[in-house]
Order: C-alpha cells, then structure tokens, then sequence
C-alpha cells in the first residue's frame, strides 16, 4: 500500500486508531472504577490498575491521531505507527489483564506479580514485554515523523504532541533496556517531564475545538492567540526537567503545596535563582494561557442571547459543545489550584540536610483540590472520545478498511450522559 494508495479517495486516517484506543482507556477507567473498592475483588483491581497503567500512552496517540486525521495529509508512516501503537497498546493491556486468569505469579507490564497483585521487580521485563514496548516504540518514532498538520492551532498542538512521544519513546526505550527508574537520570528526568506533558492530550482537545470554533488563524495572528504560548510553556518546563536533572543534578523537591503543572527542582536551600525565576515565569505563562484559551473557547463555541424578554444559549454540534464544557471545566479547575496555591502560604518542603522523621510527610495535606481534580482527571479522555465521534460520524464514509474496522461501535450521544455526570 503506497502512500498515494492510502490517501485516495480522500480519505481520513487515524480516527478509527483514536476510538478504539479511547475505547481501551475508558473501558480500563470504568472497570477500575466498579470493582476499586470491593474487597472481594483485590486481585482484579491490581490486575485493572497494571492494565490502566498499561494504557496511560493511549490518550496522547489518541490525540495524535485525531490531529493528524484533522490537517494532516494521509500518509503511509503516520497510518504504520499508528498501527504499530494500536496494537503495542492492546496487547499490553491484554498483559495486565490476563493476570486475574493465571496462577498465583506472572508477568504484568513486563515485571513480575505475586498472588496479591503486587509487582516485584526481581526477575525484571520479560521477552515479551520488551516486544511490546519495541513495538509501542518504533511506532510512536514513525508517528513522530510522519507528516504536519495545516492550521496554526493544530500546528501548535502536533508540536507538542511529538515532544511528548519523544518523551514517552524514551520510557518505553528504558523499559526495553531494563534500566532503573529510579537512580538512572535519564529515566528519572523522563519521569518527570511525563508528567509535565500530560497536559499534552488536552492542549490538543482545546486545539481541535478552537480549530472547529473559530476556523484556521494566520500566522500574523498567533501573537493574539493563547495557544502557541501555552504549547511554548509546556515545552520550557519539560525541558527545564531534563535540564536540572542531567546538567545541574538536581531533583524534584519534596514541596506537595505545587500546582499540578508546577514542578520545582531542588531542595529550598539548593535551587538555582535563575533557574527558580525562569520556572515561575513558565508556569505563570502555562496557567494564563490555558485560562485564555477556556474563554476563548466558550466565547467561540456558545452564543448568549439575552434580553428583557427571553435569555438562550445557541451553540451547533452537542458533542462538541459537550466537550468544549469538559475541557473548560479541567482548564478552570487547574488555574483555580495555583490561582489558590499563590495566595496561601506554601507548604513546607524538607531541606537538603533535614531528615524524616517516623515517616512523617512534611506539607503532604488532602485538600479539597485534590477531590476536584480527581473528578475532572477522566475529563481528558471524555473530551477527547467526543471529538472522536463527532469527526468519526461527519467522516465515516472516508474511512479507509482498517480505520473502519477499529471505528466499529463507534461513539454516539450516550456519552454526554457520561460527561455530566
């Protein structure tokens, strides 16, 4: 199959990749939730956490692919990797799941499990996951070359979305070389900046609905558009964690009292001043930009109508205004905690030479926040499975034969249900 071949016909590829990988995290996601608090189902919710785990890279390929089926040309190197992760993605979670069926010891993301689910990391990856983390790997390499979406938004978000493959192609190449997570920085850099970019798949959802809200925006017009400086401070603070861990040594501090997005490095009484002022610009930079785009969003997806006789809200189709109010609630729940964080008094974060005492954990606190952004932490994948239905619906016709097969049982309006509640 040539490239041509693949692209005639206009065809769109990459949205039957997106829901079933989608299919995959929610499916995991409701799972895990029903039997979570079960006693009598211990081994399933380990099994279910290994595999939840196991499906973590499912959103960020998901969004890829809906923004390569968006404004990219069909070409054969996306359409292979995204078939190459699918399948990578599938598998390992077939892995994590298999367990509840085994005996009492198998293998669970490459790392072997005893009776009560636990992981024991003494035998260390097996042959098989290392297969599939090879897999996930050269197919996440080709994705990250494969050809550039049209659009300043889409642009912005592909950017971003192949910095965050680089980083996650780092971890499955670890996870292939069974280096240490811990003491290896490299990995304990990659660990960190994953973190950092898991802002990524929500970068792209805000992307794809401002695209379909407010249409394709010049390059002139980037210096008013929030989007280029979100994605432009994403990429410093991950970077700002590769670069504090294998040019200045540092690691990430103990602080709890941070923002999600907000990563400090070092101990207090070690930090860099420079280094310190450039993270708090970044982030201050992150959280106005992701608070512009919320508002720009709503202001582009709803239209208010009020008078002394009637007051309505008009917007065109549900599943992305569904989705637009998913991604402006995440949006406006993260802005809200470091909005919060800035006007309290920081926790207290152990210094270099200040040791712990009977395991007590300095400034670890459950707030209210941490309820909130619990709730809203599948609104990524919900926002994303609407778009995906949305394109998949007003697309299906242009479906080529393997992105039809993996679109089978599409998404329909059954998930807005889910969405508000």
């Amino acid at each position: 199959m040539s490239s041509s071949e693949l692209g005639e016909n206009g065809e769109v590829i990459g949205l039957g990749f997106a829901a079933k990988l989608l299919q995959v995290n929610l499916g995991i996601g409701m799972a895990l939730a029903a039997v979570a608090n079960r006693p009598g189902a211990v081994s399933w919710a380990a099994r279910l956490r290994s595999a939840a785990d196991a499906s973590g890279p499912a959103l960020l390929l998901s969004a890829c692919a809906l923004v390569q089926a968006q404004g990219a040309p069909a070409d054969l190197m996306t359409w292979s990797g995204l078939l190459a992760s699918t399948v990578a993605i599938v598998l390992d979670v077939f892995i994590g799941l298999i367990g509840s069926l085994g005996t009492s010891s198998m293998k669970v993301n490459g790392h072997a499990a005893d009776a009560s689910g636990e992981a024991t990391y003494d035998s260390g990856p097996s042959r098989s996951a290392r297969a599939i983390s090879s897999l996930r790997a050269v197919g996440q390499v080709m994705v990250i070359f494969g050809s550039v979406p049209s659009g300043l938004q889409l642009c912005c978000a592909s950017l971003l979305l192949r910095f965050a493959l680089i980083v996650s192609t780092v971890g499955a190449c670890g996870h292939v070389l069974a280096l240490d997570t811990s003491s290896n920085p490299l990995m304990v850099a990659q660990k960190d900046a994953e973190k950092l970019l898991g802002l990524a798949p929500m970068v792209a959802t805000i992307a794809l609905l401002d695209l379909a809200a407010w249409g394709s925006t010049s390059v002139f017009g980037a210096l008013v558009q929030p989007m280029p400086y979100c994605t432009l401070a994403c990429l410093m603070q991950a970077n700002l964690a590769f670069l504090v861990h294998l040019c200045f040594g540092r690691d990430a501090d103990g602080d709890t009292g941070r923002a999600e997005f907000d990563l400090g490095v070092a101990p207090e009484d070690q930090r860099i001043p420079s280094i310190e002022r450039f993270r708090r610009l970044t982030v201050a930079m992150l959280y106005g930009a992701l608070f512009a785009s919320a508002i720009r969003l709503l202001a582009g997806t709803f239209t208010v109508e009020a008078s002394s006789a009637r007051f309505a809200v008009y917007w065109n189709d549900p599943l992305f205004a569904t989705a637009c109010l998913l991604a402006v609630a995440s949006c406006f729940v993260y802005v809200v905690e470091y909005i919060t964080l800035q006007m309290s008094e920081p926790a207290h974060a152990p210094l270099s030479d200040e040791t712990m005492t009977n395991g007590a954990d300095h400034g670890a606190k459950h707030t209210v926040m941490d309820d909130v952004k619990a709730i809203v932490v599948p609104t990524q994948g919900l926002a994303l499975a609407l778009v995906a239905a949305s394109m998949t619906t007003a697309n299906y016709g242009r479906l080529n034969m393997i992105d039809s097969i993996f679109a089978t049982l599409p998404f329909r309006y059954g998930f807005i249900i889910t969405a508000f509640a």
